[in-house]
């Protein structure tokens, strides 16, 4: 394996991991760059740090089986990147995005974050999220909270929300937070893609793309094909001309790989047009 778990946490390959296209393309909102170029990240009430030591990513952390996981270190990109390697549209996108994985997150928290998300900007989401975590979550002893507790967030109202900077997303985490439950988030895991996606878009502001990104982050459902205004711009077409069509066709084409393509193209877009501070548009 290209990760080994040290004494002080994680190390690889740079070219297995690389930090800011992996925490800053949208899957994930919970990271804070330091002045010396590192990251720090939080994900429930666990955290690390990362950074370059020469040719290596080093994961600084108490938790090394945690992020072991949570950076999916025990699935072969090289495979995955050379079975998308044949399809000739994602040469660019291959090349460019190399390092970039796919994270494996708590399910609670990526859906309450990409409920959040809809219709919003990357930077704004991480305040929203952010404040919430420290209205309700716990402080740990390195000064960051702690993810909430859905029982934390069940004391919220919906004007509680609302003063914490979610606009219309008020209503949606206010009817969506009870209904989120390890029984119905475990239930959700069961389903084959097609069903567990209609079953979440059953909940207050989950649409299709929302879903999408739920079941990819925190499911592990490769197949999923989420499209946001830079994807559906990406792959539309005279016949592909609705965000689900999109979805639908690239889904298929690329199978269990779908995601890893999704998000090696969505890199791709960024990079070519500067960047969330280039446009700043919606990731969802």
């Amino acid at each position: 394996m290209s990760a080994e778990i040290t004494n002080t946490g994680i190390i690889c390959p740079k070219k297995e991991l690389d930090i800011v296209r992996t925490l800053t393309c949208g899957q994930m909102f919970r990271y804070f760059q330091q002045s010396n170029g590192s990251f720090k990240i939080m994900s429930g009430d666990k955290y690390c740090e990362l950074y370059y030591s020469g040719d290596k990513t080093v994961i600084k952390t108490d938790d090394p089986d945690y992020f072991y996981g949570y950076f999916d270190f025990a699935t072969d990109y090289d495979k995955i990147i050379a079975e998308l390697s044949a399809f000739d549209e994602l040469h660019n996108p291959l090349t460019v995005s190399r390092g970039l994985r796919i994270l494996r997150q708590d399910r609670f928290e990526t859906a309450v974050q990409f409920i959040i998300s809809a219709n919003n900007n990357i930077k704004r989401i991480r305040g929203i999220v952010e404040r919430i975590c420290e209205k309700c979550g716990t402080r740990l002893k390195n000064g960051f909270y702690a993810f909430p507790e859905r029982e934390r967030l069940l004391a919220l109202t919906a004007e509680d929300y609302r003063n914490l900077g979610c606009g219309f997303r008020d209503e949606y985490l206010y009817k969506s937070v009870p209904m989120l439950t390890d029984e119905y988030l475990g239930y959700v895991a069961e389903l084959p893609h097609d069903k567990a996606k209609r079953e979440l878009c059953k909940l207050s502001g989950v649409g299709p793309k929302v879903a999408e990104c739920i079941l990819l982050f925190a499911y592990k459902m490769t197949d999923s094909y989420p499209v946001d205004t830079w994807i559906f711009k990406a792959g539309k077409t005279a016949e592909l001309d609705t965000p689900q069509k999109v979805s639908d066709f690239y889904s298929a084409r690329y199978g269990k790989n779908a995601g890893y393509a999704q998000q090696y193209i969505f890199e791709y877009i960024r990079n070519s047009h500067g960047g969330e501070n280039g446009y700043g548009e919606s990731r969802i």
